[in-house]
């Protein structure tokens, strides 16, 4: 699976500097992501690299449940 995006590093004033219809798009519908989440926080990643983890690591258990 190929999943190409681009990036950018957001600069002095944060979220600030995401274009207006953007940033007003994601504070109604993702405003999770606006905020930065701490290094010593456990909270699983809500992305989608952490949701296919998460299944992944959910199809192996039922796996080695049934042989």
């Amino acid at each position: 699976m190929v999943l190409p995006s681009r990036g950018r590093k957001l600069r002095e004033r944060g979220v600030a500097d995401i274009p207006k219809p953007f940033l007003t798009w994601m504070e109604k519908n993702m405003p999770i992501y606006l905020e930065a989440h701490g290094l010593d926080q456990k909270e699983e990643s809500r992305s989608f690299y952490g949701e296919f983890k998460k299944h992944i690591d959910d199809k192996r258990a039922a796996q080695k449940k049934w042989g």
